[in-house]
């Protein structure tokens, strides 16, 4: 995603004002390290999904291959006893492990080096093609954990890392490199205690990827009740503004779905200013996602939320219009 800024000099006069350009100290850099996995994402498991998906989608754009995302979902609890305790106990918690594996370029040494281990650094400002760009959502796995484990699939090595927490600070180390057959791509593994609300806030970070068409979600064990089995047949209807998607609900967990959302390329943002569409009749119809490319508009860093501004405003307020406008002759 092409981020808009300013290539002014790192000072400049106005009369007899000295502006200066702010920077880094980078011996403030485990404090900076801190914010990004403790502090910037209000619903940590459902940041992780979002982020990490989005970078397994970017990175199957520029590999160009139609293989699903896949996440996958393991645990050491049977499948009866699993559900019986997230989805009845607000108390008891049991392990989950949490695998999204892409099929994408993966991470060439020298590419893991220069830009995985920077934070900021990203491949993907150049272009509306891809989601990414603050070069941060890589470290949104230890947001909801203190560990996680990376395997890069790269010209027939696997290359394996931990990324983990100590103290204020981020580490990466590696592992080992094997030999293996597997295609490229990159695999982020995090291990989880989860509870009803961690369920909850897993299922709410899925049902955000349904405009994503390709991605996969993989419950042997039927861990989460059917609804994998209900995510993975979704239906999803597009039109030149708007889409609309549904999907069978299961009965243990009811997911507040906000009637009116902003779809920014697949990822979706709730629309908080509502009152924009009041005074032009805009039907509040179930599911509807009104549709804008990616770079559009501006989303906040940890992509939770639309930046509004009055561009923006007019932006979203003349799509909507054009939404009732297609509504009206699509079904009226």
């Amino acid at each position: 995603m092409i981020i808009n800024h300013n290539q002014d000099p790192e000072a400049q006069y106005v009369g007899n004002i000295k502006a200066n350009k702010i920077g880094i100290d980078t011996k403030n850099i485990d404090f900076i390290a801190s914010l990004l996995t403790t502090n910037l994402y209000s619903n940590p498991i459902m940041s992780f999904i979002r982020e990490t998906v989005s970078n397994g989608w970017d990175s199957h754009v520029e590999a160009k291959v139609q293989q699903p995302v896949l996440i996958s979902l393991h645990s050491t609890t049977p499948g009866d006893e699993f559900r019986n305790n997230t989805s009845y106990s607000w108390g008891h918690k049991v392990p989950l492990e949490i695998t999204i594996r892409d099929f994408g370029v993966g991470l060439s040494p020298e590419r893991f080096a220069s830009i995985y281990t920077n934070i900021g650094s990203s491949t993907k400002r150049d272009s509306n093609d891809f989601i990414g760009a603050f070069g941060i959502g890589r470290f949104s796995c230890l947001s909801c954990a203190d560990a996680a484990t990376l395997t890069s699939y790269y010209e027939g090595t696997k290359y394996s890392y931990l990324m983990y927490k100590d103290g204020a600070s981020i580490n990466i180390d590696e592992l080992g490199q094997f030999p293996t057959t597997e295609r490229n791509g990159l695999a982020v593994k995090v291990s989880l205690q989860v509870g009803r609300n961690e369920m909850i806030e897993l299922k709410n970070g899925i049902e955000a990827l349904a405009y994503f068409n390709c991605i996969y979600v993989d419950d042997p064990l039927n861990l989460m009740g059917g609804f994998s089995q209900n995510f993975n047949s979704r239906i999803t209807k597009e039109y030149n503004t708007f889409s609309i998607w549904d999907m069978p609900r299961t009965p243990s967990f009811t997911v507040n779905r906000p009637d009116v959302v902003i779809r920014v390329g697949n990822c979706i943002y709730p629309l908080t200013k509502t009152q924009l569409l009041t005074d032009i009749e805009f039907p509040l119809y179930w599911n509807i996602a009104i549709k804008f490319k990616i770079g559009e508009l501006s989303v906040t860093p940890n992509r939770e939320a639309i930046l509004y501004n009055q561009k923006t405003d007019d932006i979203i307020r003349n799509r909507c219009k054009e939404v009732l406008e297609e509504i009206k002759n699509l079904f009226i």
